[in-house]
């Protein structure tokens, strides 16, 4: 953190305007001296940057990229040492969601203390962005301390106004502009997050801010409405993912009309504990203190820069380019060398002395660098079986390769897809169709058939699947046909070598040797998706 007189310099690119908190940290209190509110252009949202930061001499610049610009991702890995962290997250990433990597600046946080497997928040986003943005501060001859996503940001304003947030599980609600932000948080670290338009469905025309709130954005009680519903929606749907895991308390932020009337009615319709981000020197680790000028209308529009101010480098996905952050310590690294050198121009002088001590020297480390690959053989372990366990979702990988081109809806969608499809269930075939093109939604079919010992365990499987389908942010409605269910035999048969190459007697030979009765259940299942949210794939 920074100390002394130099300032922390927070900016969040939101939808229309820069939200620059300007402030110092000292003792552990984080004091906020100035906030204020930028206009910006949308089609070229950095080039404000330079104009902001310029008047600044000596600044630590954090910056929230736009949410439209970044990508979450979260994995469920053991915790790894982060280079060997590095290597798993970029094979998961290209390899089971089928990114390619090469046009992309990630990075990811591991979160402390949760056993064997934990979520990993990776963070992604398009090296274009990052480096106009890297580009700009430059200019202004600043440095970027760290460059990372609105949702860390809330991550740190919700650790100074939620109680017991680093135990339990907290969200936020962020409205910016056209956008919604859902974000959940775990034990302290963020675990999911989701984003919606605010249009009214089937209206057509692009988003508009709501300082523009014409007809196609939902204004007053139905858009208070509908950041209920939002909510509602998403915390069920994470409620199903994380196996029944209950949110205890909600933050709201962000640019709203009427914020006390939306918390009371968030509380009264969810039945959660609910607040306003309203910060205070006496409550929360950093003691947030504002001026006394600010009224808390406009301050709770700037939750993700103070809580940018606020976050601790670690504890944040970084997107600057290490290249970057070397500069900024290359004048330390002059020095360094140069100590170096009169060192080694004062070492010659002795190397007579020490030629008896380098053979020693040389041994340790030698014996050193064999520590040291010993400790990599279980890591590379974990990472053969990683891809082996994963080797049966190959087929749906496959598969959706074949629409992955359509567009940025169908790879979250497929993700869903693999994480709530059960073992013995095969899809078979996926078709889509355009419903509507002015709100922009699909009809589609999903056929697959479920192979179980018995009718029982074929149904459970089968209605598992369907309420987790219907549940999913993307699927609008949703209706299956009655399932067709077929007597089958389960079990183990002989190789075609054994019923001597002939391959009828190969048919005959593997059906006497199945003794196990099962079921074979095949399906159907309608529904309508949306591709006008903006979801996060968890």
């Amino acid at each position: 953190m920074t100390h002394g007189s130099r300032k922390l310099l927070a900016i969040h690119i939101a939808d229309t305007h820069l939200l620059v908190a300007e402030g110092r940290k000292r003792e552990g209190r984080l004091q906020i001296t100035s906030l204020q509110e930028v206009p910006l252009d949308p089609q070229n949202p950095y080039e404000a940057l330079y104009s902001r930061l310029k008047p600044y001499k000596n600044a630590s610049v954090r910056v929230a990229l736009p949410t439209q610009d970044v990508t979450h991702h979260f994995l469920s890995l053991p915790p790894l040492r982060r280079k060997d962290a590095m290597l798993v997250v970029r094979r998961e990433l290209e390899q089971n969601i089928s990114l390619d990597l090469q046009g992309l600046f990630l990075d990811f946080i591991i979160p402390k203390g949760q056993g064997e497997s934990c979520e990993y928040a990776v963070l992604t986003t398009q090296k274009k962005a990052v480096l106009s943005a890297v580009s700009e501060i430059q200019r202004a001859g600043k440095k970027p301390a760290f460059m990372t996503s609105p949702p860390f940001g809330l991550m740190a304003a919700a650790r100074n106004i939620l109680p017991d947030f680093g135990n339990s599980t907290c969200a936020s609600l962020h409205l910016e502009g056209a956008r919604g932000l859902i974000s959940i948080f775990r034990n302290g670290y963020l675990t999911f997050t989701r984003g919606f338009a605010l249009t009214k469905r089937g209206t057509p025309g692009p988003e508009k801010t709501l300082e523009e709130a014409a007809s196609p954005l939902e204004t007053g009680d139905m858009l208070t409405a509908r950041l209920v519903q939002e909510t509602n929606r998403s915390l069920l749907f994470f409620k199903q993912y994380s196996h029944g895991l209950v949110v205890q308390s909600l933050l709201i932020s962000g640019r709203i009309h009427n914020p006390e009337a939306l918390r009371d009615i968030t509380a009264e319709e969810l039945g959660i504990t609910t607040y306003l981000f309203q910060p205070s020197k006496e409550q929360g680790p950093d003691k947030i203190s504002v001026p006394a000028a600010v009224a808390p209308k406009d301050l709770i529009k700037f939750a993700v820069p103070v809580g940018l101010m606020a976050l601790s480098p670690e504890d944040a996905a970084n997107l600057v380019p290490e290249s970057v952050l070397k500069k900024g310590r290359f004048f330390w690294s002059r020095v360094l060398v140069a100590i170096f050198c009169l060192a080694l121009v004062l070492g010659m002088g002795l190397t007579h002395l020490t030629l008896s001590s380098q053979e020693t020297i040389l041994k340790d480390a030698l014996q050193s660098q064999r520590l040291t690959l010993r400790k990599m053989r279980p890591i590379i372990k974990k990472i053969r079986e990683i891809g082996e366990n994963r080797s049966r979702y190959k087929r749906l990988h496959e598969f959706s390769g074949l629409v992955l081109n359509r567009g940025p809806f169908w790879a979250p969608f497929w993700k869903d897809i693999s994480q709530i499809i059960p073992e013995k269930m095969i899809l078979t075939k996926a078709s889509f169709m355009l419903a509507d093109p002015v709100s922009q939604t699909y009809h589609f079919t999903l056929d697959g058939t479920i192979l179980a010992p018995d009718v029982n365990d074929a149904q459970k499987i089968y209605q598992q699947f369907v309420s987790l389908l219907l549940a999913s942010p993307y699927v609008i409605k949703g209706s299956y046909s009655p399932p067709e269910i077929l007597p089958v035999r389960l079990g183990h048969t002989t190789s075609v070598e054994e019923a001597g190459g002939n391959p009828v007697g190969a048919l005959k030979s593997k059906v006497t040797a199945i003794k196990q009765k099962g079921a074979a259940m095949n399906f159907r299942i309608h529904g309508v998706l949306s591709i006008t949210l903006e979801a996060s794939t968890p």
